[in-house]
């Protein structure tokens, strides 16, 4: 059988899954490639309307399937082509070639977290507001307002038997300060209209030392976070 063959029969057998199969994405983008020049746009395209739509399997939905007693000789035939097909793509060099562009290590200009392009996301750059101590004010006798340097967000804490070490009450409703995909793009950031632009406290620039940025990730899970050792408005 053909690699083209082996792949259309890859793709006729989708059996319905709720989990697409993150693996074979990449093989599929490949496929497109492997027509006639006559042919290309349109399998193309065919190929790319199928892949948005189908659910594929994923390694342990085809190991359940293989592992099933009351899976037939045919249906063992048709999990033989498409490993086949699979592990002829992966070997393609432009599938290498682009396993490793996708795989290889990013620095985000906004959060100064390492990325890859597999592991970005429409939510995979969290940016969590800063906020100063010196800010406090009294609400009446028992809370106290704090504001964020980097977009005057406020949060109220509670003051247990008038201490200044209770719970902070709205933490939920303030959220993060942004939330959107890493880039590298510095200038990207600079013009982000959504809270995501450089601004001095908790979305700076990269501080390079020996090639490196240096700059520590601020932990969105730490709620919330002062100016604690943080230079204020160092850009």
């Amino acid at each position: 059988m053909s690699l083209y063959k082996a792949a259309s029969s890859f793709l006729l057998w989708i059996p319905q899954q709720t989990n697409p199969a993150q693996k074979f994405w990449p093989i599929l983008a490949v496929t497109l490639t492997m027509s006639k020049p006559t042919t290309t746009k349109i399998l193309r395209n065919s190929l790319y309307k199928t892949t948005t739509t189908a659910s594929l399997p994923t390694r342990d939905d085809l190991l359940s399937f293989l592992l099933d007693p009351s899976t037939s000789q045919l249906d063992l035939h048709t999990v033989h082509t498409l490993l086949s097909a699979a592990a002829a793509v992966s070997a393609l060099p432009k599938y290498q070639a682009l396993q490793h562009e996708h795989n290889t290590p990013k620095h985000c200009a906004r959060c100064h977290a390492t990325f890859t392009d597999n592991t970005n996301g429409s939510t995979a750059c969290v940016v969590p507001h800063v906020f100063d101590d010196a800010s406090a004010s009294a609400i009446g006798a028992d809370h106290r307002r704090f504001e964020a340097a980097c977009c005057r967000a406020e949060i109220i804490q509670e003051m247990t038997h008038g201490r200044r070490s209770g719970p902070f009450t709205n933490m939920l409703e303030v959220g993060v300060h942004f939330e959107g995909s890493h880039t590298e793009d510095v200038q990207e950031v600079s013009r982000d209209m959504e809270g995501g632009s450089f601004n001095g406290s908790n979305i700076r620039w990269c501080k390079v030392e020996d090639g490196e940025c240096v700059r520590d990730v601020l932990d969105v899970d730490e709620n919330p976070i002062f100016y604690d050792g943080i230079e204020l408005y160092s850009l």
